[in-house]
């Protein structure tokens, strides 16, 4: 009997063993998939923030052709005196000069530069060619040693002839103090290569020679990447030798590519290390139930074993024998039904079917207790790996989001706002003193940082949906309308607009956000109004439990192909100089009535008019809080 309850309880648990390790197993592909996503996420913050310094270099080169041509251009001191200056508005610049058409440098932040011939780099010819933006590979300066590269614009005169090229020198010593240091995961690199598979910068910095940067025959990634297709996977880090998961993800406006990773063993340690401690608990558990079976083994079988030989006594005609058997109830009864059988055969017989139906009984008993010991367990495995999961879903999701927004409110708008900042100011000050296209630059400039930070403020609202928002109460959406409507007063007088609505609820939601979804609808249905001035009514009326309203509109409607395209981010139907807005707004009110436990859709016919239709639920949900993703 004891050799069966091991083998019972080897059969139970060999399955929970096998379901542990192959959890953890399936986890491991997870955590690999989710570091080669967060990579690319990681190399794409970081390729928009270089690729922004390269154009704001090119800007000011474009600044710097406009002042250096033309019918008052400096002198040479006074061109020299004015590169000069501009060396200390960006970081990393070592220095600026300027060519004349044949590739002689004329002007230059550094004496030493004036005379020297560029006309036959490739970069110069790129910039010959008409290209905005000319970006060397990885040079070694012959004199210093340094490694730099290039940063090239040409400028043409009014009647599109080349005048000459401004270019920088970019010291990639220097690259650190640029804003690229976007946060990463523990042990995380990135790095920066040029077209030759050569490293520029690595960050944290490592010191190599310009030999041991060149990894193009050392990383298969690189290749592809530099073919234009970002890409992830598993590479020997050249530096170090150790294995790590990577991705590279190509700068396609000038041929680089940024490289990111991390070592392959902070995804696979914490793994096996809760793999261990699993099954060593496991293992706990399985001693424990060994013991215990053995105990109850012991409390049956070594009395059992005491009657049997009693029984083999009295059956020989021993009738003076008596069993003396204590401990399980049931075994005591079968000894008394042993010493009864003295008294007469029949009586032992009828003694000796009851011990067995008692013995039956207890086997079925315990087999009853094992079973639900094997459910109990089974269950509990169950309830472990989904609560495991599901908070491995929710910190994964916490941190993407924390992530965007720290780079979208620190790494992209401090900047922008510096570079606006000084843009504006030049606009104010130099405003009909340069050439012309001097201004259309600056103008052109001043409107993309303004059109880039509404981006941002957009993107903002739309990841802080789930992460900000209040918690779900008494919402009157009466006065949810009317907050909507006169947020909207300008716009709905200026466009002579007629706004009605039929009576509606009171539910349980977030007012402040509900106040978002309907103001984005209506403004909507007021922007893209047809000839005639808009009317617009909202209604609301019970479904199922929950309640259904619409925003109807005598618009311009939407194509039937589009209904399910206008509520993704920055998808826009219509050019931006006909009708304004970054294409975010559907999308956060998709957002938000999602985090309110309903949908959004809507129903339209081109030239007619558009309904929106959302649901909400007229109770409060379980997962109402303020934070988390709602």
């Amino acid at each position: 009997m004891r050799g069966l309850l091991f083998l019972l309880i080897g059969v139970a648990t060999a399955p929970l063993v096998a379901l542990v390790v192959a959890l953890h197993i399936d986890g491991y592909y997870e955590r690999f998939a989710d570091s080669e996503a967060a990579n690319l996420v990681v190399g794409r913050a970081i390729a928009l923030a270089f690729g922004e310094y390269v154009r704001d270099v090119t800007r000011q080169e474009a600044a710097i052709g406009s002042a250096l041509t033309g019918p008052q251009a400096p002198r040479a001191e006074e061109a020299t005196k004015y590169l000069a200056a501009n060396v200390a508005l960006l970081q990393a610049i070592s220095g600026f000069h300027w060519t004349n058409p044949q590739g002689e440098v004329v002007a230059s932040s550094d004496a030493r530069g004036l005379g020297l011939k560029v006309g036959g780099t490739p970069w110069f010819q790129a910039a010959l060619g008409g290209a905005n933006m000319a970006v060397s590979d990885l040079l070694e300066d012959p004199a210093t040693g340094k490694l730099t590269f290039v940063i090239a614009r040409g400028t043409r005169d009014e009647k599109g002839a080349l005048a000459g090229v401004a270019f920088a020198v970019i010291d990639a010593s220097r690259l650190g103090l640029l804003s690229l240091n976007v946060e990463q995961e523990t042990g995380g690199t990135f790095s920066l290569f040029d077209r030759q598979g050569t490293v520029v910068y690595t960050n944290p910095e490592i010191t190599l020679s310009l030999e041991e940067r060149r990894w193009l025959d050392k990383d298969p990634m690189i290749g592809v990447a530099l073919a234009g297709r970002e890409t992830s996977g598993t590479f020997i880090f050249p530096p170090t030798g150790e294995k790590r998961i990577g991705g590279r993800v190509p700068l396609r406006e000038f041929g680089w590519i940024v490289g990111t990773s991390r070592p392959i063993t902070d995804v696979s340690a914490p793994l096996f290390h809760t793999l261990l401690i699993d099954l060593g608990v496991m293992g706990a558990v399985v001693a424990g139930s060994a013991l215990l079976s053995g105990l109850i083994a012991r409390r049956i079988t070594r009395p059992a074993g005491r009657l049997r030989e009693e029984a083999l006594a009295i059956g020989a005609g021993n009738l003076d024998r008596r069993v003396d058997v204590r401990g399980v109830t049931e075994l005591a009864e079968l000894g008394d039904a042993f010493n009864h059988m003295a008294a007469g055969l029949k009586a032992a017989r009828e003694d000796r079917e009851k011990a067995q139906a008692a013995l039956q009984e207890v086997n079925a008993h315990l087999e009853q207790r094992t079973a639900e010991l094997e459910t109990s367990n089974r269950q509990l495995q169950e309830e472990i790996a989904e609560r495991k999961r599901v908070a491995e879903d929710l910190a994964r999701s916490n941190k993407d989001l924390e992530q965007f927004a720290y780079v979208a409110s620190h790494d992209l708008q401090e900047p922008l706002r510096i570079v606006s900042g000084y843009l504006q100011l030049i606009e104010r000050r130099y405003k009909g003193k340069l050439a012309a296209e001097a201004d259309e630059f600056i103008h052109f400039a001043v409107d993309g940082a303004a059109r880039m930070q509404s981006l941002i403020q957009d993107l903002l609202a739309y990841s802080r949906v789930g992460t900000q928002g209040r918690r779900f109460g008494p919402t009157d959406c009466e006065k949810v309308f009317e907050r909507a409507v006169g947020n909207l007063g300008r716009a709905v007088a200026d466009s002579g607009a007629t706004v009605t609505h039929d009576p509606l609820p009171t539910i349980l939601a977030d007012a402040t956000q509900l106040v978002q979804v309907f103001q984005n609808l209506i403004g909507n249905a007021i922007k893209f109004h047809g000839a005639a001035p808009p009317r617009i009514h909202v209604a609301a009326r019970p479904q199922d439990g929950r309640w259904l309203f619409s925003v109807r509109d005598n618009g311009i409607g939407v194509e039937p192909q589009y209904a399910e395209r206008i509520f993704i981010l920055f998808q826009r139907l219509h050019a931006r100089d006909k009708y304004a807005g970054t294409g975010i707004g559907l999308s956060v009110c998709q957002r938000i009535i999602e985090r309110h436990g309903g949908r959004i859709w809507v129903e339209s016919k081109p030239g007619e008019g558009s309904t929106f239709h959302f649901t909400l639920s007229s109770q409060a949900r379980s997962d109402n809080r303020g934070t988390g993703m709602g």
